[in-house]
């Protein structure tokens, strides 16, 4: 599967909006900042006007794909923020000032592998 192809645009049905499903499981957890809960609506809010219609699932895309695409950008956005926060970006480890950011790092790059081998399963 070509990761640089685009999905088709997502087609309204009658299913239930995702990121509402996800903001309602998250509300009144202690570990979950508001902040958080309001990005999540904004980018609901942008989604909706970007493509007439709310992130459903049978929507018509391969959300695996979608999720793939996402991962690899997610990948080369916190490999550039580890190299940014150090001075020594030669480093083979690129060891963030903050290991939370490394963390991130890695577990981006574990995400798009595993995201790669299920596209890689699939018909």
């Amino acid at each position: 599967m070509d990761c640089t192809r685009y999905e088709p645009e997502p087609l309204k049905n009658e299913h239930p909006a995702v990121w509402q499903e996800i903001i309602e499981a998250l509300k009144g957890r202690s570990d979950v900042p508001a902040s958080l809960l309001a990005d999540m609506q904004r980018r609901d809010d942008f989604g909706r006007q970007k493509y007439h219609t709310p992130l459903q699932p049978f929507n018509g895309r391969n959300p695996i794909m979608d999720a793939y695409q996402e991962a690899l950008d997610l990948v080369a956005y916190t490999k550039q923020a580890v190299m940014e926060s150090t001075k020594n970006y030669q480093n083979s480890l690129f060891l963030s000032k903050d290991p939370r950011l490394t963390l991130v790092h890695l577990a981006a790059v574990q995400c798009a592998i595993h995201l790669r081998q299920i596209l890689d399963t699939q018909p």
